[in-house]
């Protein structure tokens, strides 16, 4: 069993980088007029390192939700299990990562409860999303779209949600489920997903610094305008790590700031460097990975 894990595991691996390989190859042509500078190059390892560290960060958060319950399980397996795993995001379906996170830590953690952090993790990702990207309406003519009483409605609405999530979790029996949920594993959930986004915020700042460095909009304009993006193409089913979804709404955002042009190539530009993010996040995966294995057969 644990061979063909291991070689549906390889295979999803392979499609996933062709698939990456396609979507690198059909958005580089955006780019090519892009004047490049040596500091270009430290920039753009600078934002690879940025999100490595986003990745570490959630790594902690997985970790947050299941550490009383299996304190064998560290930060070395959950870092390894994300950074493997997250490169089947790019498949079609956008759950090819969620997928692979189930099968590789079927060896640490009970099914039922992976599938339930999954959950917890999800919901808390989308407060943390909306709460960064509510600072939009601080910039944004907001009415034009929405009423400002809907606007406060839909914040309180999900303000309210948390409290309810968390009476939900100690009411509801959830059957074979181990874990419980907190008001303080959920206060931790939000602060690593909100300082996640935050840190996607900077990427996107240093590549506008990139595009167009006379014309620089505020920070927290262009991170709420990526939170909203992130959110939008994280909840929609069916496009590969949100590909599409993201820079559609990301552009439509910032139009009216910077206009359609160098919204689009920031966006994108921010797309190929998440991909060699990915690919690095995966080698990293891939080795800490061998060598667990080497260690326990030692």
């Amino acid at each position: 069993m644990s061979k063909i894990i291991k070689f549906i595991g390889h295979a999803l691996a392979i499609v996933s980088i062709i698939f990456l390989i396609q979507i690198f190859i059909e958005n580089y042509h955006q780019l090519a007029d892009l004047p490049l500078y040596w500091y270009s190059y430290v920039t753009v390892i600078i934002i690879i390192l940025l999100g490595l560290t986003g990745f570490l960060i959630m790594s902690f958060a997985w970790l947050t939700q299941l550490k009383e319950n299996y304190p064998d399980f560290g930060i070395s397996e959950a870092f390894t299990i994300l950074a493997v795993s997250q490169i089947a995001k790019y498949l079609p379906g956008n759950v090819g990562h969620y997928v692979g996170r189930y099968y590789l830590s079927a060896k640490y953690i009970k099914k039922a409860d992976v599938i339930y952090s999954f959950l917890i993790e999800n919901i808390m990702l989308v407060f943390a999303s909306t709460l960064v990207g509510s600072f939009y309406l601080l910039y944004a003519n907001i009415n034009e779209w929405v009423g400002k009483q809907e606007t406060y409605i839909a914040l309180i609405i999900i303000t309210l949600s948390l409290p309810v999530l968390y009476w939900a979790n100690k009411k509801l029996k959830f059957k074979l489920v181990t874990l419980r949920t907190n008001y303080l594993i959920l206060f931790k959930l939000l602060t690593l997903f909100v300082i996640m986004t935050i840190l996607g915020g900077l990427s996107i700042y240093a590549i506008f610094y990139l595009i167009t460095p006379l014309e620089m909009l505020p920070f927290w304009l262009l991170t709420s305008a990526f939170s909203f993006s992130f959110l939008l193409g994280f909840v929609i089913p069916g496009a590969p790590g949100g590909i599409g979804i993201r820079e559609y709404v990301f552009t439509l955002l910032l139009t009216p700031f910077i206009g359609q042009i160098i919204a689009l190539q920031a966006i994108v530009l921010f797309r190929l460097i998440s991909i060699i993010s990915d690919l690095i996040l995966f080698l990293i995966g891939k080795y800490l990975s061998k060598r667990q294995e080497t260690l326990d057969h030692a």
